[in-house]
C-alpha cells in the first residue's frame, strides 16, 4: 500500500499535469519561464463561451489559479475591436511617457549610482518601451510577472540582459498570504512563491491588493459583462442582416409546373427568404426588407453604447469610433487618456521598476548599505497648465508674435463647442489687459467722450458771447 501511495505522489509532482509545482527556484542568469507544448493551451470558441464558464473560471481565481480566467482575458482583449483599440491606445500612451533615472538624494554618491542606472536602462536589448507595456497589460488583467535575466555573476557589473513576460497562465496566487507565485505549467494548480527564487529574479504587479478576491482585482472584470453581450449581439445583428435585410421573394403557382420551377429557382438563389402558395394567377413579387435604413439600429445603439463604457473603464474618457450616419464620428469628442490615468499608472510603474529592479541593482553592485542611495524612475509627464498666468503672458507678448485659437485649445484643453451647446457669457476684460501696440507695449484705447464733452455746433462759442 505504501508503494503505491507513492507512486501515485511521484506521479502527482512530475506527472504530465504537474499538479504540485516543483519547488526549484532558479538562479538569476537562468530563465525560468521555457514555453513548451503544454503553453499551447486549445484555442476558446466564442460560440461555446457562457455564463457558466465565466463563473468557474472566476472561481479557479479567487483560489488562486488565473490560468482558466486567463484564456478568456486573451479571447477578450483579442477579438473585441473596440477593447483592443482602448488597451492599445492606454500602452501606445504609457510606452510614449519619457522615464528618468533620478537620484535618490541629494548625495554625490546618489548622483553617481543614477548616473550609472541611466545608462543600463538605456540599453536597446533591454526593450524598456515593451516593459512598460507588458507591466499595463499585467494591471488590466489584475497581475502578473516578468523576468528578469541578469548577466554571468563575473561581470564587472551586473546588469539586466533581457526581460521577459510570463503568460498570466503561469501565475499563481498564495491563498494565504496573496503573494504571487510561477507554475512550471499552465495545468500546475499551485506555484512557487517569487520570495523563494533569488532577489530581483520578478518584476511583480499586483494591482488593487486591497480587493480580497483575486478575481475582482485589475480592469479586466469590468469589461466581462459587456464583452460577452456584445459577442451575443453582434451575432445577433449579422443574423438580421442575413435574413432581413434582403428582399424576400413571394411567388404565386397556378400550376405545379410553374410552382417546380419557382421552387427550383429560389433554392439556386440561396439563403434568402422566399414563400411559394398556390394562385390561379402565377407571378413573383418581392417584399422590402425590414433591417432600418436611416438612423441607427438597437444593435448598433447598443455596441456604442458599451463602447462608451469600455473606453471610459480602460482611458478614463468616453470614447467611440460608432457614429450616426450622416453625423461627425464621436472619436474626437476626446482624443487623449485622461490625465489621471496616465499618472496612477505611471506611478505603479516606477514604484514596481525602482522595487524589483533598481533595489536589487543597487544591492548587488554597491551593497546593501547603498540602498539608501537608490534612484528613482520618475515620469516627465506635462504640467497642467496654469490659465492666469498663460493669458498674461499672451497679453504681454510682442506684437510680431501671432498665435493661434487651436494651439490656444490644446494649452487649456478647452474644447471647442458644439454647434447647439449653450455658449458661456462674453468674459469681461482682465484689468490691465490692453491691446498691444506696435512697440510691442500694452497700450490703453483712448476713453470714448461721454455725452456732452463734445462741443454742439449749434451752440455758439463762449468768446462770442463775451463780445
Amino acid at each position: 500500500m505504501a508503494g503505491i501511495v507513492a507512486k501515485f505522489a511521484d506521479f502527482v509532482r512530475n506527472g504530465p499535469w504537474g499538479l504540485i509545482n516543483q519547488n526549484v527556484p532558479v538562479a538569476l542568469t537562468a530563465t525560468a519561464y521555457l514555453r513548451s507544448v503544454q503553453d499551447q493551451q486549445p484555442r476558446l470558441s466564442l460560440q461555446t463561451l457562457s455564463a457558466d464558464m465565466f463563473v468557474a473560471a472566476a472561481s479557479a481565481m479567487t483560489l488562486g489559479n488565473p490560468s482558466p480566467m486567463a484564456r478568456i482575458y486573451d479571447a477578450m482583449l483579442q477579438t473585441d475591436p473596440e477593447i483592443k483599440a482602448a488597451v492599445k491606445q492606454l500602452k501606445t500612451a504609457i510606452a510614449s511617457v519619457e522615464f528618468v533615472v533620478t537620484p535618490g538624494n541629494d548625495s554625490k554618491k546618489a548622483s553617481m549610482i543614477a548616473e550609472d542606472l541611466d545608462e543600463v536602462m538605456e540599453q536597446p536589448k533591454l526593450d524598456v518601451r515593451n516593459l512598460k507595456s507588458w507591466i499595463v497589460e499585467h494591471r488590466i488583467r489584475g497581475g502578473g510577472l516578468i523576468e528578469a535575466v541578469w548577466n554571468d555573476p563575473s561581470s564587472q557589473k551586473r546588469v539586466w540582459d533581457r526581460f521577459v513576460v510570463v503568460p498570466q497562465q503561469r501565475a499563481r496566487l498564495n491563498r494565504v498570504t496573496g503573494e504571487m507565485q510561477f507554475a512550471q505549467t499552465p495545468y500546475t494548480y499551485q506555484g512557487t512563491d517569487v520570495s523563494e527564487f533569488p532577489s530581483g529574479k520578478w518584476i511583480v504587479v499586483q494591482p488593487d491588493q486591497h480587493v480580497q478576491d483575486f478575481a475582482l482585482r485589475g480592469v479586466a472584470p469590468a469589461l466581462l459583462n459587456d464583452w460577452f453581450g456584445r459577442m451575443n449581439v453582434m451575432g445577433w445583428w449579422n443574423q438580421s442582416i442575413e435574413r432581413d435585410a434582403m428582399k424576400t421573394l413571394v411567388g404565386k403557382a397556378g400550376s405545379d409546373a410553374d410552382a417546380a420551377a419557382m421552387d427550383a429557382a429560389f433554392k439556386n438563389r440561396g439563403a434568402a427568404g422566399a414563400f411559394l402558395m398556390r394562385d390561379p394567377n402565377s407571378n413573383i413579387a418581392a417584399l422590402e426588407g425590414t433591417v432600418t435604413r436611416s438612423g441607427i439600429s438597437p444593435y448598433g445603439e447598443y455596441m456604442s453604447a458599451t463602447a462608451h463604457r469600455i473606453f471610459l473603464a480602460l482611458l478614463g474618457e468616453s470614447q467611440t469610433g460608432i457614429a450616426a450616419p450622416g453625423g461627425k464620428q464621436t472619436a474626437n469628442v476626446q482624443e487623449q487618456v485622461a490625465a489621471y490615468v496616465i499618472q496612477d499608472v505611471c506611478n505603479d510603474i516606477s514604484h514596481v521598476v525602482e522595487r524589483d529592479l533598481f533595489a536589487e541593482y543597487v544591492r548587488l553592485n554597491y551593497g546593501e548599505e547603498n540602498l539608501i542611495h537608490c534612484p528613482s524612475w520618475l515620469p516627465k509627464l506635462k504640467e497642467p497648465v496654469d490659465v492666469a498666468a498663460l493669458n498674461e503672458a499672451i497679453s504681454t507678448r510682442p506684437a510680431n508674435v501671432k498665435l493661434g485659437v487651436n494651439w490656444y485649445r490644446e494649452q487649456t484643453q478647452w474644447p471647442e463647442p458644439d454647434k447647439k451647446e449653450e455658449l458661456l457669457a462674453e468674459p469681461m476684460p482682465m484689468p490691465g489687459q490692453y491691446p498691444i501696440g506696435p512697440d510691442g507695449k500694452s497700450k490703453k484705447p483712448a476713453e470714448k467722450e461721454a455725452p456732452g464733452d463734445k462741443p454742439n455746433d449749434t451752440e455758439t462759442p463762449k468768446d462770442e458771447e463775451a463780445e
